[in-house]
Order: C-alpha cells, then sequence, then structure tokens
C-alpha cells in the first residue's frame, strides 16, 4: 500500500513539472515598447511634479487652515477660562463688600479700569491679514470677530468705530477715540 501510494505522489510530481513546462512555453514574450520622445517625456515628467506641487501646497494650506482653528480655538477656551475665574473672584468680593459697604465705590472703580468702551472693542479683537506695499501701500485687509475688511488708512474697519490710522509693508495703527493700537501680521503660530 505504501509503495502504490508513493507512485502515486512521484505520479502527481511529475504531472504538475510537466504542465508547468508547458505553461511557460505558451506564455508570449514580453513586447519591449518604443521610448517616447524626449519632449513628450519631459513634459508628462512637468505635469507629475506639478502635481505634486500642488498637492504639497494643498496639504500645507490644509495644515495652516488647521493650526489657525486649533490657535482660535485655543485662545477662546483660554479667554472664557480666564472668564470663569474672573466671575468667581467677582462673586467672592461682592459678598466681601456687602459686609463692608464702604468699599462699594472702590469695587466699582476697579472694575471700570479694565472694561474697554463697548464701541471701541475692535481694538481688542483686532487682525492683521494682509498690508500692502509698493503700490498698494497703505492699504490692508482687517479681521474682527471672524470678518474680512479691504481697509486704506484714513477708512473705518467695517461698521466698528476703528479707523486705519496708518499702514506699511510690516504694521499697522488702529485708533479709535483717544487709544491707538499697532500690529504686525497676525500669525497663528505666534498669538
Amino acid at each position: 500500500m505504501r509503495r502504490w501510494l508513493r507512485l502515486a505522489v512521484v505520479a502527481l510530481a511529475a504531472l504538475g513539472a510537466g504542465t508547468a513546462h508547458l505553461a511557460l512555453a505558451a506564455a508570449p514574450e514580453a513586447v519591449a515598447l518604443p521610448q517616447l520622445p524626449a519632449k513628450i517625456s519631459d513634459q508628462l515628467q512637468i505635469e507629475a511634479l506639478q502635481r505634486e506641487i500642488e498637492i504639497i501646497r494643498l496639504e500645507q494650506e490644509l495644515r495652516d487652515m488647521r493650526g489657525a482653528a486649533n490657535s482660535d480655538l485655543a485662545k477662546k477656551i483660554k479667554q472664557l477660562e480666564d472668564m470663569r475665574s474672573l466671575l468667581e473672584v467677582n462673586a467672592e468680593v461682592r459678598q466681601l463688600v456687602q459686609a463692608a459697604p464702604e468699599l462699594d465705590a472702590t469695587y466699582w472703580r476697579i472694575l471700570e479700569i479694565d472694561t474697554p468702551s463697548p464701541a471701541c472693542r475692535c481694538l481688542e479683537t483686532v487682525q492683521v491679514n494682509w498690508l500692502g506695499s509698493g503700490a498698494q501701500a497703505g492699504q490692508a485687509t482687517i479681521r474682527i470677530d471672524g470678518q474680512h475688511y479691504d481697509v486704506e488708512v484714513g477708512g473705518t474697519v467695517g461698521n466698528s468705530r476703528c479707523t486705519l490710522q496708518a499702514a506699511n509693508a510690516e504694521r499697522a495703527t488702529f485708533a479709535c477715540g483717544d487709544t491707538r493700537k499697532t500690529l504686525g501680521l497676525y500669525s497663528p503660530v505666534s498669538n
């Protein structure tokens, strides 16, 4: 019985080797394609490189947008945490002022020091997104509360009371009432 089993295995192996040889013999030979002209080859390579550049540019733009969004979000979270702390301290101080009413005037004077005029709140939120140079000197793209405005020196930023007092390729000065603020270009990485 073992002998028959061995013979069957040898026969199957021989049959498999013969079939593989026939399959190789029947396979067509690879045909060499003609070389493309240099001009077409160069154009294809240029197009491939342009696609790669566009992909890299779009990826960078996406990273910048995500960075700006994350930066704005982190700034808002920090401002809300500061506000929560301020409200907690304010509640404690108000309770103490109720116990000592003679400090009421001092309490209200302290609160008014850091409170900007509501009309000039624009100075706190203004961002410079673009500054003109050369023939475009004195022009700027400004962002206030998520809105973008194209402004020239002397012009008002949107419907706020802030005006663009001066601008060059590096800095812009804003004014609201008697208060002035000078800023460079907004960078989500450093702000």
